[in-house]
This record gives structure tokens, sequence and C-alpha cells, in this order.
């Protein structure tokens, strides 16, 4: 992997080495809240779009599958938010004026290698569902358990995917191959941040029964741990001599 000049973001990582825990929340605090405007602007526009996409493609009289199906034009456009706020995070710490427009047009025009992406992650997901059904004939519990578990592994081990596809071109199986091996380095400070950036949102769809609010509370929340996600990300690179 060629040595990458880091530029300003140099300045936002402090001198001790590996970043800590608190370090990186306080980090992606910072860089939320001065920028809270475009980030909170790109989470908002992929969470009502894919609400508003679920919402009207979705029925309660639709079979589990066919209504996993009709989810996937909601959890497409969701996804595409990712790799704009992942634009607009690591274009700010650069100091590079990134708006909304920027965000969603580089997503737009990279909208070929993000399905691709999108595609691989899908796939990943169905190979584990299907060994997990298997497991199922021999003890329903133990299904769930095993679906449940590689469900999470693959968020997991692509929650650098965004990063890796905005900051070095890298998309499909080489880009989960990718992902994985960063997050492998600190594979606990990724998990600390992937639980407390899902439990919040899982715990509110529970508790709020507007689906409207749970959007405006889920834009809200989700840029924050993807901002310190950001900052693990460049921390990782730079321990391994990518970045100076």
């Amino acid at each position: 992997m060629a040595v990458q000049d880091a530029g300003p973001i140099e300045r936002w990582l402090p001198g001790d080495r590996p970043l800590t825990a608190g370090a990186a929340w306080k980090l992606g605090l910072i860089l939320y809240f001065r920028n809270f405007l475009v980030f909170f602007g790109i989470a908002l526009i992929a969470s009502s779009l894919g609400a508003l996409l679920i919402y009207l493609f979705t029925s309660e009289s639709q079979s589990p599958l066919v209504g996993l199906l009709a989810r996937m034009p909601g959890l497409v456009a969701e996804f595409f938010g990712y790799y704009a706020l992942a634009k607009a995070i690591l274009d700010r710490l650069r100091n590079q004026p990134t708006g909304l427009r920027d965000a969603y047009g580089f997503a737009l025009d990279e909208a070929s290698l993000i399905l691709l992406n999108f595609s691989w992650i899908l796939g990943l997901i169905l190979a584990s569902t299907l060994i997990a059904l298997g497991l199922a004939v021999l003890s329903p519990l133990l299904g769930i358990f095993a679906a449940f578990i590689a469900l999470f592994l693959v968020m997991l081990f692509t929650a650098f995917l965004p990063f890796v596809f905005v900051e070095e071109g890298i998309y499909g199986w080489e880009g989960i191959r990718r992902s994985y091996e960063l997050v492998s380095t600190d594979w606990v400070a990724v998990l600390a941040v992937v639980l407390l950036g899902g439990l919040p949102l899982a715990i509110m769809s529970l508790l709020l029964s507007g689906v409207w609010i749970t959007v405006l509370l889920s834009a809200l929340y989700s840029p924050l741990p993807f901002a310190v996600l950001a900052f693990l990300y460049l921390d990782i690179r730079r321990d391994r001599g990518e970045l100076f």
C-alpha cells in the first residue's frame, strides 16, 4: 500500500498512538458539531428517502420474502447516504467545503461501484443466512444464533468500506478484504463504535411508534459514530505507516 499524504488530517490526529476510544469519540463530537448542518442534512436525506421507499413498497399482506425484496430500494438509499457522509467527513477533515450537493453528487457519480459494494454485502448476508438455515435443521435456536452472529460480523468487518472506497478507491471484494484487514487491526475499538452506533438506533425504533420521529432521531445521531469510525480508520492507517 502506497504511503499517502494526510495533509490537514494529520492536525486532527493526536500524537498518542493508537488513538484511545475516548479521544476518538471526542474528535468525532468536535467534527460533528463543527459540521452539524452538512452531516445531519446528509443523514436526514438518506433516512427520509429510505423510510419513504420502504413505506411505498411494503405492506402487511406481503410474505416475508416479498417484504424483504420490497425493502431493498429503501436500504439502497440509506447505503448511498453512508458514502455521501464518508465523502463529506473526509473532505471536511481536509478543510474542503464539501456540502450536501457535492457529497451526493459524488455518490451518484459512483453509483455503479457503490451498488457493487451493496451487492457484495448482500451476497455475504445471503450466504451466511443459507448456512444458518442449514444449522437450523439441527437446532432452530442454533440457526437463529448463527444468523445473528454472521450478520453482526458482516457489519463489523465492513465498517470501514465507505472510507476505503472514498479515500483509497478500492471497491467490491477487494474493498471488503481491505476493510477486514484494517478492522482486524483494532477490532475491539471498532466493535465498540458499531455497538454504540447501532444499539441506540435499534432501541429508538422499538420504543418510538412514529416512523418520522425515528427517522429524525436517527439522522441526528448516526453521523456521530460514523465520524468516530472515520478517525479510527485514519488512525489505523497512520499506525500502519500509510499516512504521513
